[in-house]
């Protein structure tokens, strides 16, 4: 049966804390093979479930689509008729429309269409949405059946029609803060200082927030998940432990942080071992409900500390200090840390092969990941900056000697 367009997704809560993306139709009721899909596949693939909701409202889309269009995507699949050229570039085109903008004419005219990237994400995850469906009726076919080889050349030919070839273009030019910027944001964040844009009640709170991505260089969700069990700030060596997070069932906020990297320590300067110290003995205990809650970081009302309100965090330091980039954020930091680790090494003579252990070590990635690389360009064009001006000095000598 049919279910009643459109569908559209709903956040359902599982008991052992796991959140899983139910389909559910206009009625309100869940929809049997998207949901079953987003459970055979999805959820035995470990996705996230920010991951896991953007796949499912792709499928969605497609399925509120077909039906405005009047294709029987039920149908279609189980006669395995499929799609037709014309209907899989009309489908290919609609899926790229911003769903904040339903205008099919803005979405033509490169307004209120989605970014490149976010369009392919939407048509591969219909693509293999289809073909897991197709797949089974495949298999039952009898091999003498006439309809067999046809049937699997349109399965082989739907991810170069509908996906086709799209242009993805990953961001090269993005560097840490220079050192004058990050002197501003060093001053802004502390404490009591005239360019520090935040009411003073939680000044201390957004001092230990903003040197755990200063000095740990965690990414924004990272910082938020952590526990009191997860800080070891006495002794010779102070740290955090960076737990691998996907689903609390403690976490009861709207946006759960999620981290993305291994489970890892993050080392700290006895500096910043003190800061989160005395927040947490002095400041912390002030906040309403401190006691009961087993997070680092809360806000005014005793909550967990929200996603977005780091993001506002972020976007009332872009807008009121002078002297920080535009586009001042959490992988900002994180390239300055890169940045700041990689002088670091190089000032102590550490080899190339060792520092990139100790990065990826420390910022949760794998013994092999070439990731760093990406996240120190700013160091790496002024090391480009030294090798171009010594070349040039040895061009001047050369001449100098003719």
């Amino acid at each position: 049966m049919t279910d009643r367009t459109p569908l559209r997704i709903e956040e359902l809560k599982l008991d052992p804390g796991d959140r899983f993306a139910l389909t559910v139709d206009a009625g309100g009721m869940p929809s049997w093979w998207p949901n079953l899909y987003c459970s055979v596949v999805l959820r035995t693939d470990g996705l996230g479930f920010s991951t896991m909701h953007a796949r499912m409202s792709a499928i969605c889309l497609f399925h509120n689509l077909c039906a405005e269009k009047g294709i029987d995507v039920d149908a279609r699949i189980d006669s395995l008729d499929l799609f037709t050229a014309e209907e899989l570039a009309a489908l290919r085109d609609e899926l790229r429309v911003s769903l904040r903008d339903s205008s099919r004419n803005a979405a033509n005219s490169g307004e209120g269409a989605v970014k490149n990237e976010h369009w392919k994400n939407r048509l591969f995850s219909v693509c293999d949405y289809i073909v897991w469906r197709a797949d089974p009726v495949i298999d039952r076919m009898s091999l003498r059946d006439e309809r067999l080889p046809e049937a699997r050349r349109r399965l082989a030919a739907l991810p170069g029609k509908l996906i086709g070839r799209i242009r993805t273009r990953r961001n090269n030019v993005k560097e840490g803060m220079d050192e004058e910027a990050q002197k501003a944001f060093l001053d802004a964040i502390t404490p009591g200082h005239p360019t520090n844009p935040f009411k003073k009640r939680n000044q201390v709170r957004n001092y230990a927030l903003w040197m755990l991505y200063w000095d740990a260089g965690l990414r924004r969700s990272e910082a938020l998940v952590l526990a009191g069990r997860n800080l070891h700030l006495v002794g010779n060596d102070p740290y955090v432990f960076v737990p691998r997070v996907q689903d609390d069932r403690d976490d009861a906020r709207a946006q759960e942080p999620r981290t993305k990297t291994l489970a890892h320590r993050a080392t700290l300067s006895r500096e910043t071992a003190d800061i989160l110290s005395d927040y947490m003995i002095y400041d912390r205990p002030t906040y309403p409900g401190a006691k009961k809650s087993k997070y680092v970081f809360l806000s005014q009302k005793g909550k967990p500390l929200g996603i977005s309100a780091v993001a506002d965090m972020y976007e009332r330091l872009r807008s009121l200090v002078a002297g920080l980039p535009d586009d001042f954020s959490t992988h900002m930091l994180r390239r300055t840390h890169k940045d700041r680790m990689g002088d670091a090494a190089e000032e102590t003579g550490m080899s190339p092969e060792t520092e990139q252990q100790v990065v990826n070590a420390e910022s949760g990635w794998t013994p092999q990941s070439k990731t760093g690389f990406g996240y120190q360009r700013r160091r790496l064009r002024k090391a480009g900056n030294r090798l171009g001006v010594r070349m040039m000095e040895n061009t001047k000598r050369m001449r100098g000697n003719g």
